[in-house]
């Protein structure tokens, strides 16, 4: 008999495509991989998987096993979001997940309005840069940045979101007119969608001047905050910044949206709900800050 501990080992050879990775994900020795799906394969009285130059590859019988495994894990998922949407619901909470700059400049700023709306709920607020598909389980709402990937998770779009350059110029000039006059520009790596930014400042850069670059907005805005260099940042950002001044007109950025993710099973629950009623609405009246006009 094959047991549910069993199927999680073919799933993690399946998708990790190697035994060492595999424990690796499973938190084990090798060994013990090694010598489960041996005791697997040895009760099923077939071979699972076999060695090949891309690594160990599912065979038929692999393959069904694994599509079994799958089915059951979705459901184990979802029989885990019933359970915990029960506990919310009774404990009467939403917890909510959003970015550095999201859960600062939005969510904190609007909490009287939110708690307004919500005022029998209690409101936990994590801030977190891991997808939705990643952090399900753990968050009832999560304000992301692009629709959502997992198809057991549902998306109400809040608003736009665009980027500007920000410095502490107070001119309010073209970009011709800034052109060379605005020292140089903080770089963002490690960051999905944020590599266009030197193309996006093209002509506003004093390419002489000794490069900055961060992996954080918020050290980002920072840096342009105490003079001597600019930073593009998201607009509902630099606008909120004390000291900054939006030096170029806001413009479309591949990071240019702002979702509320969460769960279908967890859609009914009357607090989630609530919530992101009171999350729309709140992004409604700041839609002038999020496009930068």
């Amino acid at each position: 008999m094959i047991e549910w501990n069993d199927y999680l080992i073919i799933l993690a050879i399946a998708r990790n495509k190697s035994l060492y990775k595999a424990a690796r994900a499973l938190g084990v020795a090798v060994s013990t991989v090694m010598r489960r799906i041996d005791q697997i394969e040895g009760r099923a009285g077939v071979t699972l998987f076999q060695k090949a130059e891309t690594g160990h590859v599912p065979t038929r019988a692999g393959r069904l096993l694994i599509s079994k495994a799958e089915e059951m894990e979705v459901l184990a998922q979802a029989a885990e979001h019933s359970l915990q949407s029960e506990i919310s619901a009774g404990q009467n909470k939403v917890r909510i997940s959003a970015s550095e700059v999201i859960a600062p400049f939005f969510v904190a700023r609007h909490l009287p309005k939110i708690r307004e709306k919500c005022s029998n709920i209690d409101i936990s607020l994590t801030v977190s840069d891991q997808s939705p598909s990643r952090t399900a389980e753990e968050f009832d709402i999560s304000l992301w940045p692009s629709t959502p990937s997992n198809e057991d998770l549902f998306g109400r779009k809040l608003t736009r979101v665009k980027w500007a350059l920000f410095g502490t110029k107070q001119s309010e000039s073209t970009s011709e007119e800034l052109s060379g006059r605005t020292g140089n520009v903080v770089s963002l790596f490690g960051r999905d969608g944020a590599e266009d930014i030197i193309p996006a400042c093209s002509g506003l850069i004093d390419v002489s001047a000794p490069s900055i670059s961060t992996n954080s907005l918020i050290a980002a805005a920072s840096l342009a905050a105490s003079g001597g260099v600019s930073a593009y940042l998201p607009c509902v950002l630099g606008r909120n910044w004390p000291g900054l001044r939006q030096l170029t007109l806001a413009a479309d950025h591949q990071i240019g949206e702002l979702w509320a993710i969460y769960r279908k099973n967890a859609a009914p629950s009357p607090q989630i709900r609530t919530t992101l009623d009171a999350l729309v609405e709140s992004a409604a009246s700041d839609e002038s800050l999020f496009l930068g006009t």
